[in-house]
């Protein structure tokens, strides 16, 4: 669920970053031996899972966790297909992302006076130390050999357990 407009100013409309994070897993097969491509992280070269993260702008919050879905599946894809997209736009709100995303509800790099320009490089400066700090744990580095499912709880705990890391390790101000 997304919890939306922490901390954001009073008629704020780009409340949340987002970016997919990919993670390593064992070979993906199809019935006839070959390797299922819709498995295939262009990150890693390898077999993988993506999970999508939105993190609040004006607030040290994760307020979206996504997946996982199969490495294959684009940022953009999981955006507009998985709910993300929708959300925003019920609540007249849009994120700040990287370029590969190309939707209404997000912003594109360019757009914007050059404090513009510097607020986002700021926002997605943000948003790539929390993948970062998520990636600290030996389970999202290593390759992952276990259920997909079991996957998604421990990603959730981590997001959490970044959550909570937030108190004594603060994220950069967004402004």
């Amino acid at each position: 669920m997304l919890r939306h407009k922490n901390g954001a100013p009073p008629g704020e409309e780009f409340t949340i970053t987002v970016d997919g994070v990919h993670v390593l897993i064992e070979e993906m097969y199809l019935e006839d031996g070959s390797q299922d491509p819709k498995y295939f992280s262009h990150k890693f070269n390898h077999p993988g899972l993506t999970y999508e993260i939105g993190l609040a702008i004006y607030s040290d919050q994760v307020v979206w966790v996504n997946g996982p879905h199969p490495a294959g599946v684009s940022d953009l894809k999981m955006f507009k297909e998985h709910g993300l997209a929708i959300l925003l736009i019920d609540a007249k709100e849009k994120a700040v992302a990287d370029s590969t995303y190309t939707h209404f509800a997000v912003s594109q790099r360019g757009d914007g006076p050059h404090d513009w320009k510097h607020a986002k490089n700021r926002f997605r400066a943000r948003q790539e130390s929390v993948n970062r700090r998520l990636k600290v744990f030996r389970c999202l580095q290593d390759r992952w050999r276990h259920d997909h499912d079991l996957h998604r709880h421990v990603v959730r705990a981590i997001v959490l357990l970044t959550q909570i890391s937030f108190q004594h390790n603060p994220l950069m101000d967004a402004i």
